[in-house]
């Protein structure tokens, strides 16, 4: 059993551990200096391990029964038992040679597996501490580095940031420098070109001022000429609009003149028709004869103002019928010549107004 103990494999977290223990023995000139050990959390800790249990050897350790009880402390001395684990219960008086030697190596055995898995035990207790602190350290380690990345990415940046702002601030002096380099240039160029074309300027301009002095004179007489075609329209109007109300003022007493001959007319066929009512009731001729005179001169008056005739009114003595049909068609005639005169006076009107609109805008 310790053969096999001494000659058995060691595992992975074994040989790195045993790696580690080697590396920090040697000693490294450039390498950093080691760090403080880390403090256990509490969750890491390993268990402490339950105490060992009493043997209850009932019929294993007869044997034991018929040595002495100085042999037999010093094998439970040896073994690591207590006389407190034993009852006395457990060692019958009588027991052979042969099955005390097995109980004897029997009890060994149990012994040697209890002592094997106590110190399995701490032995994997130690490794897995080991391994825990090995773990934190590496996390720290790379933590570490981490840190020490993001602080010289940081580094970098600023740099590059502060390298781009010089190169900012320089390109904009440079196109400053620049346009106010053109910009005197410009100007430069614009003043020699003012001086030298100064003269040729001035032979222009007297150009364009006779020329503005000759287009002003035409426009001058072309006003006066609109304005006396104007005050002559207003004056041709003045006329039309006085000759109309002579016109008005004739074609009123025209209308009178007509109308008196009418009522005249009348007048002179109720003589008629009472005179020929009396010369059917057999009266005097005188009376007709003097009625009939009196209407000759209302029909001479009347046909000295476009009437109808004397011939006409004496042809119609002896028949008024005749009459009576010549009078209505000469109120008719009357009637049509009255409507055009005043149509024609009034297109006349009319129509000089608008021409002598359409003429003023047209100048």
């Amino acid at each position: 059993m310790a053969m096999n103990c001494e000659t058995r494999s060691l595992s992975s977290l074994e040989l790195l551990l045993a790696k580690l223990q080697q590396s920090s023995d040697e000693q490294y000139d450039d390498g950093p200096p080691a760090l403080p050990p880390r403090p256990v959390v509490r969750a890491r800790r390993p268990r402490t391990p339950k105490r060992p249990r009493p043997f209850h050897l009932q019929g294993n350790y007869t044997g034991f029964r018929d040595l002495d009880d100085g042999e037999i402390d010093d094998l439970f001395g040896s073994r690591g038992i207590a006389e407190g684990d034993l009852l006395d219960s457990d060692l019958p008086e009588k027991i052979s040679d042969n099955e005390k030697e097995v109980e004897i190596q029997k009890g060994v055995e149990i012994i040697q597996r209890c002592y094997h898995g106590h110190q399995a035990r701490l032995y994997y207790h130690e490794l897995k501490r080991a391994a825990i602190a090995l773990q934190s350290f590496v996390r720290g380690e790379n933590a570490r580095k981490d840190y020490q990345q993001a602080v010289t990415r940081k580094e970098e940046d600023d740099k590059r940031l502060e390298k781009l702002r010089a190169i900012i601030c320089l390109q904009s002096g440079i196109r400053g420098w620049l346009t106010r380099r053109q910009f005197e240039k410009e100007m430069t160029s614009h003043m020699n070109s003012r001086h030298t074309t100064s003269h040729g300027s001035k032979d222009e301009d007297t150009k364009m001022l006779v020329d503005l002095r000759r287009r002003l004179q035409i426009s001058e007489t072309a006003l006066a000429r609109a304005n006396d075609e104007n005050a002559s329209l207003k004056r041709y109007i003045s006329d039309c609009d006085k000759r109309l109300e002579e016109y008005e003022s004739k074609m009123q007493s025209l209308e009178k003149t007509w109308q008196d001959q009418v009522t005249t007319l009348k007048t002179s066929l109720a003589a008629i028709k009472r005179s020929q009512i009396v010369a059917d009731n057999g009266s005097p001729r005188i009376a007709t004869s003097s009625v009939a005179h009196y209407d000759g001169e209302l029909l001479a008056n009347v046909g000295t103002t476009d009437g109808p005739s004397q011939e006409n009114v004496g042809a119609g003595k002896g028949d008024p019928q005749k009459l009576k049909l010549r009078f209505k068609a000469w109120n008719k005639e009357y009637k049509t010549r009255l409507q055009g005169v005043k149509s024609a006076l009034k297109h006349l009107r009319y129509g000089d107004r608008a021409k002598s609109s359409v003429t003023c805008f047209r100048r």
